[in-house]
């Protein structure tokens, strides 16, 4: 623990972060009436996706049940009255809400973001998942598998001015759903629901004793690259990137050098990091489990459903969310 903190202050902010995770796991309700609506869409699939006297329907066959998710879990949300008010702040999770605590009278705004994952091509996604900048305050660096380290700078704050210039705390949610497909990503006529989990992410006060350890490195195939920065050429000139560049094309203009060179020598040059406009960085759970100032007792993961009938190929992947799930 970093020296001179205010503990009761981040005490504060993870009582928070703790009750409405709570809160988030009792407005899902009943674990098998939600799957029950998760896969509601079972009963139209089919027709869906084989249209008959009607526009061609243009889908990419990656990700079934992103949109429908999201409709259900506002629904169960919005009727158990328990975070508010939604906000339509440009930024945030797919949900936004703003709330006074009872107890408290501490304004809080609280942002959900709702992750679907296909299990039949993605289920290494969900042992550290994809979170946009837009989705959390969590500000800190992230280290790649390759060396290369990056900052994480992400679009919310962990604080807002209220109308009346009281402070709003933000806190952050993810409700993660793990799927497949049957009986083919070809063919597919039904969802079947393996795993609903729920997630707290760090807010961005706490930086000071988590660390970097909120974050394993993130893609970064498609990152754009921030405006008006210079980097060096292989030959020594200059090259000032164009707002929201793709990173790999200007890789090719610098000469072909490798990332982690890039950037080195951008941080060592300027003393800041090369900045991306829509970098993500992936939520680590092993790393941070607990509600470590609080309570080190208090999970900030919860497995709120697990199908009894896991396919073997998954079971190895799962197994840590099947630690912590109890019915």
């Amino acid at each position: 623990m970093t020296k001179n903190l205010d503990l009761e202050k981040l005490k504060e902010i993870e009582q928070f972060e703790y009750k409405y995770l709570g809160l988030l796991n009792n407005s899902l309700g009943n674990s098998s009436q939600l799957k029950k609506e998760l896969e509601s869409q079972n009963k139209l699939l089919s027709q869906f996706m084989n249209p008959t006297n009607r526009a061609s329907l243009k889908f990419e066959k990656t990700n079934y049940l992103a949109t429908g998710a999201e409709r259900v879990i506002y629904n169960c949300i919005n009727k158990s009255n328990n975070f508010g008010t939604p906000n339509s702040s440009p930024i945030g999770g797919d949900l936004f809400f703003e709330i006074k605590d009872p107890d408290t009278d501490q304004d809080l705004l609280i942002s959900i973001d709702c992750k679907t994952v296909r299990a039949e091509t993605n289920i290494g996604d969900i042992k550290t998942l994809d979170v946009g900048l837009n989705q959390h305050s969590y500000k800190s660096l992230s280290e790649y598998k390759d060396g290369t380290i990056r900052q994480i700078n992400p679009m919310l704050q962990p604080e807002y001015k209220t109308e009346n210039n009281k402070k709003s705390l933000l806190i952050s949610y993810l409700v993660v759903i793990l799927y497949d497909i049957y009986p083919s990503i070809e063919r597919p006529e039904k969802s079947n629901i393996l795993m609903i989990s729920n997630y707290c992410i760090p807010n961005g006060l706490l930086q000071p004793h988590y660390l970097s350890r909120p974050w394993a490195g993130g893609k970064s195939g498609k990152i754009l690259v921030a405006g008006n920065q210079v980097l060096k050429k292989a030959d020594g000139s200059d090259y000032v990137t164009k707002e929201e560049e793709a990173y790999t094309d200007i890789l090719k203009k610098l000469g072909g050098l490798n990332k982690t060179i890039v950037e080195q020598e951008f941080k060592s040059r300027t003393g800041n990091y090369l900045e991306f406009t829509n970098l993500k960085s992936r939520a680590d759970y092993k790393e941070v489990q607990k509600f470590e100032i609080f309570d080190e007792t208090k999970e900030r993961l919860k497995v709120i459903y697990l199908s009894p009938q896991i396919p073997d190929k998954y079971i190895e992947v799962l197994q840590f969310f099947k630690d912590k799930y109890s019915t």
